[in-house]
């Protein structure tokens, strides 16, 4: 398990990423900049931040003090390519042999800059498994639904939690973090249980439908349909947090 403090950006992927990660305290900052003094001032432990950024920054503001890595997980890297219709295979090739002839050039400008080298790593915490969700419980209050089964079995219990965990993605991961996991607590959405504690059910449906427009949050009743707002409703049941 991770442990430590980490300056990391505002709404940046590096800060959804960390908070899926047990033991990091984050200091939270607004540019690479001020991640990079947090780290100088020891403030934090280390700064995640945008590679070029960083590597820049170490160079030429802080005399190579720091090590700058590459780091694997989602969002955290974008490739680039060039597309070409198929009658312009020529044009292709002539391109690609200017990009092969600038390739030491690249490499001299990439060290000038600071740009991450090496492999990459990857955050301990982090696996390609599919993550084991719990079996949702009953949705209550305003959101139940009439005639629902008595009972679900685990395989359609589990395929509800991922219908909602892809709607919440698609449709409030953008304020709440993917999967629910907000470096920010208050929007934190795996606290629910613990902050509201039996009034979850109800500050939930409520918030969803009728928003919070004096806190940022819209009002979704209309908009998705309750069948969808209940598989949201499940998803987010099956991430909450006791501790």
């Amino acid at each position: 398990m991770m442990r430590g403090t980490v300056a990391v950006q505002f709404s940046s992927p590096p800060q959804s990423l960390l908070a899926t990660v047990e033991g990091i305290q984050t200091v939270t900052v607004l540019t690479p900049e001020e991640g990079m003094r947090a780290l100088a001032e020891g403030r934090a432990d280390a700064a995640y931040l945008w590679g070029p950024s960083a590597g820049w920054l170490n160079n030429h503001t802080y005399a190579g003090r720091y090590q700058v890595v590459p780091t694997e997980g989602p969002a955290m890297s974008w490739h680039v390519a060039i597309g070409f219709r198929r009658a312009d295979a020529a044009l292709r090739e002539r391109i690609q042999s200017e990009l092969d002839g600038l390739g030491p050039w690249l490499g001299e400008l990439a060290a000038k800059y600071g740009f991450p080298s090496g492999a990459p790593v990857r955050l301990a915490a982090m696996t390609d498994e599919p993550i084991r969700l719990a079996a949702a419980g009953a949705i209550t209050g305003i959101l139940a639904q009439a005639a629902a089964p008595a009972q679900k079995t685990e395989a359609s219990n589990e395929a509800e939690v991922l219908r909602g965990r892809a709607l919440f993605n698609s449709s409030c991961a953008h304020c709440h973090g993917p999967d629910a996991a907000s470096p920010e607590k208050r929007i934190d959405l795996r606290l629910l249980r613990k902050r509201y504690g039996e009034k979850m059910d109800e500050v939930f449906s409520t918030t969803v439908l009728n928003g919070r427009p004096d806190k940022g949050m819209p009002l979704w009743k209309g908009v998705i349909s309750e069948g969808e707002i209940a598989s949201i409703k499940g998803f987010i049941d099956s991430v909450q947090q006791s501790k």
